[in-house]
């Protein structure tokens, strides 16, 4: 039983070191600048008007309409 218990603690601890260890989690992501911040907000303030539960699709569209139209990504 012990054994077992030790083997699930070793088993919980190279899957957590897995987990932080990965690709992903060590991305950096530069800071935003300000031309993207307003594209966002602006973008934001198009898309509310829409109502994810009675316009989903519209309010998306809208938001990525207005994103490629400033030139950013999602």
């Amino acid at each position: 039983m012990i054994d077992l218990k030790r083997n699930l603690a070793v088993l919980a601890v190279v899957l957590a070191t897995t987990a932080f260890a990965s690709p992903s989690y060590a991305q950096q992501n530069p800071p935003m600048d300000a031309t993207r911040e307003n594209a966002i907000h602006e973008c934001n303030v198009r898309a509310s008007s829409y109502k994810q539960y009675t316009w989903g699709d519209m309010e998306i569209h809208t938001y990525r309409t207005c994103m490629t139209d400033h030139s950013q990504q999602e």
